[in-house]
């Protein structure tokens, strides 16, 4: 709640009081005729009453003068003769007292009179004489001339007042708190809780100058809402510093580790992790000599010196990666799950090979990583079909039909029973297609948007199952696998 109080009648009054110079000028002109008249007649007044009281001149000498300016011995007056002397001596100094200080008043009034008179008749005939300047073109015309009568008012009707504040609301800083957290990398700072501004209510007396706040009297203040503190986390953990981690991160361990149940040496081994494989990591003891990670399905504790972080040791990322792929490798392994091989993994572990005297592999490295994305089927397996089959790409039926699988031959006429392709490319798609449809899946399971597999020799999606029905060699499972470990070595 605002109430304004302006002393409007003040306002009004003194706006009254302000003056132009011409009228100041009148007044005093008019004011020192005033005083000329009444000095003049207090001079007449005093002339008559002098003549009224003529007295005989006394002298400090001891003797008198009378009427015929005789001298008078004072010891031969008679009686009645120095009565009469002493009355007039009495009221001689009477009068004289009165005529001193009639005069000195008079001598004080007139010089005030005169300052006065010099001064305002100074400053007026000072515009007597810029009137005739003007009238005479003396000056030049000053367009951007002051306006005296403006300045005057403005300067003189400032108006001050004072307005009552209740109940206005200003808000409360919160304040700034740090606190030191173990988990964090020493130095990483951390907002864990925002602050927010609380509210008071305040009750003031404003003071103005025209409208221009001046300052401010406090009377009372109250808190509506208590302000909620910011609350920063410093880290102190040099561990997680050095290595540039946090919890929750990967990292990898530099050697074979065991994973221990508890943060001890001689603690149960739950586990081993291969050298390179990442852990996640989640706690760390005070020390900073041990931590918790989880690997995989198990969590347990290593101790910080076997683990390392790409900041440390760049390239580890990447190596575990190539691990991790080559951990899925197994006999067993579900073939139509894709092999997670780039398509430059793809040409890694297919040039470069000695027996690819022809090249015929490596060239067709992208074929093979297609077939994977399109058929999902693993195209490091329909790789090692393909060098077992063709002998690297060297037998006839290789070489002359494009035929990597054999793919239609029988035993009775292989040559000529086996199907012959544009190329190397549309073979390979092809096959990929054939043992997705036929061999690696349950009727009925979406292969993709338009194929679905019939399952017709479906045993079961392994390099076992398919041997079951694609080849009479009880033992081309085991050749197959053996060319698929070698490709995924060289990763």
């Amino acid at each position: 709640m605002v109430t304004n109080r302006r002393d409007s009648e003040y306002f009004v009054n003194h706006e009254d009081k302000a003056k132009t110079l011409t009228q100041a000028f009148a007044e005093l002109q008019q004011a020192r005729m005033e005083y000329e008249f009444e000095n003049n007649r207090n001079i007449n007044k005093n002339k008559s009453h002098k003549n009224k009281n003529k007295i005989y001149d006394v002298y400090y000498t001891g003797s008198i003068k009378t009427k015929k300016n005789k001298a008078i011995n004072q010891d031969k007056l008679s009686f009645k003769e120095w009565f009469r002397y002493r009355i007039n001596k009495f009221r001689y100094d009477k009068n004289q007292i009165k005529k001193l200080a009639l005069v000195t008043t008079g001598a004080f009034a007139v010089c005030i009179a005169v300052i006065s008179t010099n001064s305002i008749f100074a400053e007026y005939q000072k515009e007597e004489e810029i009137k005739k300047k003007i009238a005479t073109n003396v000056f030049e015309t000053n367009h951007s001339s002051l306006n005296l009568e403006k300045i005057i008012i403005e300067n003189v009707g400032i108006t001050k007042s004072k307005t009552i504040v209740e109940d206005e609301e200003r808000p409360i800083e919160f304040e700034i708190k740090k606190e030191d957290d173990p988990t964090l990398p020493k130095g990483e700072e951390v907002t864990s809780q925002e602050g927010v501004q609380g509210k008071k209510l305040v009750d003031c007396i404003k003071s103005y100058e025209d409208d221009t706040y001046i300052e401010e009297t406090i009377l009372d203040e109250e808190v509506a809402e208590e302000p909620v503190p910011q609350i920063i986390k410093v880290g102190t953990s040099e561990f997680l510093a050095y290595y540039k981690v946090h919890l929750g991160d990967k990292m990898y361990v530099t050697s074979n580790v065991s994973l221990k149940e508890k943060a001890e040496d001689t603690a149960e081994n739950l586990c081993i992790i291969l050298a390179s494989l990442d852990v996640d990591l989640q706690e760390l003891n005070e020390d900073e000599t041990w931590c918790k990670v989880k690997y995989g399905n198990y969590e347990g504790y290593l101790k910080t010196e076997c683990l390392t972080s790409e900041a440390i040791t760049p390239g580890i990322g990447e190596l575990n990666r190539k691990q991790k792929l080559y951990e899925t490798l197994d006999a067993n392994m579900d073939l139509t799950k894709p092999s997670g091989l780039t398509l430059d993994d793809f040409k890694k572990v297919l040039s470069g090979n000695p027996s690819d005297i022809l090249g015929i592999i490596e060239n067709n490295a992208e074929a093979f990583y297609n077939a994977e994305q399109k058929y999902k089927v693993n195209g490091i397996f329909l790789a090692s079909i393909a060098i077992h089959e063709s002998a690297w790409g060297t037998s006839y039926i290789a070489k002359d039909k494009h035929n990597l699988f054999g793919f239609g031959a029988y035993d009775r006429s292989p040559y000529e029973s086996a199907n012959t392709f544009e190329d190397y490319s549309n073979g390979i798609d092809t096959v990929a297609k054939y043992l997705a449809i036929n061999y690696l899946n349950k009727a009925g399971t979406q292969i993709a948007e338009d194929l679905t597999a019939t399952g017709t020799y479906f045993n079961e999606p392994t390099i076992a199952g398919v041997n079951t029905r694609y080849c009479t060699d009880k033992e081309w499972c085991t050749k197959i696998f053996k060319y698929m470990d070698y490709l995924y070595n060289r990763l």
